[in-house]
C-alpha cells in the first residue's frame, strides 16, 4: 500500500507508516523540507489558488498501482495542490485522510482553506 502525504502535516502523519514494510511512504512538500529519499518537490506558491494552477507533479508516477492512501491537512497553502495530485492518481484504488485542523487556532486565511478543501473532498468523494 501507498501513503502519500501532502505538505507538512500530511508529511509528518505518512512519515509515522516509514516503520512498517508493507508501505511504500512518498511526502509532497515544498524545497527545503526532507521528509526522506522519496520526497517530492514542489515550488513554493504565493497562494492557495496558485498551488492548484501552477502545480506539476511529475514524479508521482514512481507509485506503484497499490491502493493509496492519501494524507493531508487544509489548513494550509499547499493543500491548494490536492486536486492535481487526486487527478494524477485517479487510475488507483484511493482514499484519503484528512487531517482536520484545529479552527480556533487557525487565522481567518487558514481557515478559508481549510472549508474550501474540505468542501472540494467532500465533492470529489460524492462523484
Amino acid at each position: 500500500m501507498n501513503i502519500v502525504g501532502l505538505g507538512t502535516a500530511g508529511c509528518r502523519l505518512a512519515k509515522k507508516f516509514q516503520k512498517y514494510d508493507q508501505y511504500r511512504v512518498f511526502f509532497i512538500d515544498n524545497p527545503g523540507s526532507e521528509w526522506g529519499s522519496t520526497t517530492i518537490h514542489i515550488p513554493e506558491q504565493k497562494t492557495h489558488e496558485d498551488y492548484e494552477k501552477n502545480t506539476k507533479i511529475l514524479k508521482i508516477k514512481k507509485i506503484s498501482a497499490d491502493p493509496t492512501v492519501v494524507v493531508l491537512s487544509g489548513a494550509g497553502k499547499i493543500s491548494g495542490a490536492s486536486l492535481k495530485l487526486l487527478e494524477l492518481l485517479r487510475t488507483k484504488k484511493l482514499a484519503v485522510m484528512y487531517i482536520k485542523p484545529n479552527e480556533q487556532d487557525m487565522s481567518k486565511l487558514a481557515r478559508r482553506r481549510h472549508k474550501i478543501t474540505f468542501g472540494i473532498l467532500q465533492e470529489y468523494a460524492r462523484s
